[in-house]
Order: C-alpha cells, then structure tokens, then sequence
C-alpha cells in the first residue's frame, strides 16, 4: 500500500533557531572577502533596484502616505535585505568549509564520539536541544519581572503592596541579569543530546543577540554548527554560571552556586522544571562549543 504520505528527496530550506552571523562575516571576510562584497552587492541591488511597496498604507482617514510610508517601506526593506544578506553568508561559509574539509561531522555518537575532536575544531552535529533547567526558571522569571514594569494588565496590582513586591522584582531581577551576561545581553545554557547511542554530553552558552526564533520553538533535532572551546575528560568540570567571570574555577565558587541553585528547586518544581544544584556547571565526558548556527 502507498503510504499517504510523500516525504521531499531533499531539505533545502533551512529553519534558523540560532545565527552568529557577526562571527560568520568576519570568518568569511577573513577566508575569502570577495564573496562577501558579492553578497552585499547583490542585497544592495535587490534593495535599491526593488521600488517601492507602494505610495500609501491603509485607506481612508486611516491611511499613512508620503515620507511616513516611505520611511516605513524602507525599513521593512533594510530588514529584509539584512536577513537575506545573513542567511546568504552563513551558506557561503558553509559550503567553503566542506570544500576545504574544515567542518568536522560525526557519524552516530556513542562514549568514544570525542576521540580526535580537539578545541578549535568547527564541527557539525545533530541532536536535540533542551534549556538547562535553572535556565529555563531564570528566563521565566525575567520575562515575568519585565511585564510587571511595563504593567501588563494582567500582572497588574494597584496597592500599595503590590509597589513594594514591583521594587523586589527589580531587584531580584538585575541580580539574576548580572549572573547571566548583564543589563546589555543575556545568555543561557543549552545541552544536546545527539543522535546515536549514549555518549559524552555537549553544552553551549547562547547569546540573545543572535536568536532568530523563541526557546518556546525548540523541539526535534536541530543541526549545530560551532567552534569546539574545551573537550572535558572524565574527571574534569566546567562551571557555566560564574560569581567572577575572569577569575578561574574553584570550588568555592562551585559549592556556592550549587547553594544558590538549590534554593530554586521548589519554585521551579511549581512550574514543571527540575533544577538541580550542579545545573550551573557540565561535567566530563563532554564537549562544550561555542555554538554558530542551529537549525533544521
């Protein structure tokens, strides 16, 4: 019996969670510039050569013309053009790492995965994605912080109590930011579990900035591209919250983060979420990269 369903022979689209383009431009740039100058032409050309989307949005009294709909058609235009321009690089850079065999891969996973993956290697895997827990709770909580200040109406309290409660969520809040990048960007630890066998684990620390879609998104296997930083050995760990982000590892700073993380665990069980007091480091056998690209 034909099945009734009629799977593509190819992938060709691409579904981005994650793209540091910042990073993929200057290694681009730094490997073969003249396909990025290409690249910018021809967005260039696309923008400027592409006319307008029209002379006026809306009808009636509620239409918007002249320099108002100029300015706002240009900036969809400036934001499509920068998209298309990321997303081109990424694909160039892409396809001149495989031809220059620069992109290490794996075939299946299992203990043995790491042997030869040395830190500097840019590799691809394949797995699925989970928010660390901890996480998980701390991005809830500064979401929830956020819509307090901004009042949404339904968060809103009007008492007097409930100012007193908005000035401790502030203040929670910016201790929580402090621990996971600052007032400027925020970062979060994922781990991927590959596709194969029970193996070494591998971690990353994402950054806001470069997130194309909601962590809510996450589901299925994903293809990660990203530079190896540390390949940990059995007996190794690495801490991923810091209390003193130059300072080295200790266990002092280890012991005191497992203390703070515990006092999470019956909030986060409210919510769903098992925290653990060790979810603020990664333990060996593991591999931890700074991530590039995800998607699927």
């Amino acid at each position: 019996m034909k099945p009734v369903y009629q799977p593509p022979d190819k992938s060709l689209h691409r579904g981005f969670f994650y793209l540091n383009d910042e990073l993929v431009t200057n290694s681009l740039s730094s490997l073969e510039a003249g396909q990025i100058d290409d690249v910018v032409s021809k967005a260039v050309v696309a923008r400027e050569g592409g006319g307008a989307l029209g002379a006026g949005i809306g009808a009636g009294p509620l239409s918007v013309k002249g320099d108002v709909a100029k300015k706002a058609t240009s900036t969809m235009e400036e934001s499509i053009t920068k998209t298309r321009t990321r997303f081109s690089i990424f694909q160039l850079w892409l396809e001149l790492l495989r031809e220059r065999k620069a992109l290490g891969s794996f075939e299946g996973w299992g203990p043995e995965a790491l042997k030869g993956v040395e830190p500097g290697h840019t590799l691809s895997v394949k797995g699925v994605i989970d928010v660390v827990p901890i996480h998980a709770l701390l991005r809830m909580f500064l979401w929830y912080s956020e819509q307090v200040t901004k009042g949404n109406p339904l968060l809103a309290d009007e008492s007097q109590e409930s100012e007193q409660a908005k000035e401790e969520t502030r203040r929670n809040a910016a201790l929580i930011r402090a621990l996971v990048g600052g007032e400027e960007r925020t970062r979060f630890t994922v781990l991927a579990e590959p596709v194969g066998g029970p193996g070494p684990a591998v971690g990353m620390e994402l950054d806001d900035r470069w997130l194309i879609s909601k962590t809510r998104s996450l589901g299925g296997i994903y293809t990660i591209v990203g530079q190896v930083h540390r390949v940990l050995t059995p007996d190794e760990w690495m801490q991923t919250i810091r209390l003193v982000e130059e300072g080295p590892e200790t266990s002092l700073e280890r012991d005191t983060m497992r203390e703070a993380i515990a006092s999470f665990t019956e909030p986060a069980a409210a919510m769903g979420l098992t925290v653990r007091p060790d979810d603020g480091e990664i333990h060996g056998p593991a591999l931890w990269l700074e991530p590039i690209a995800i998607y699927r």
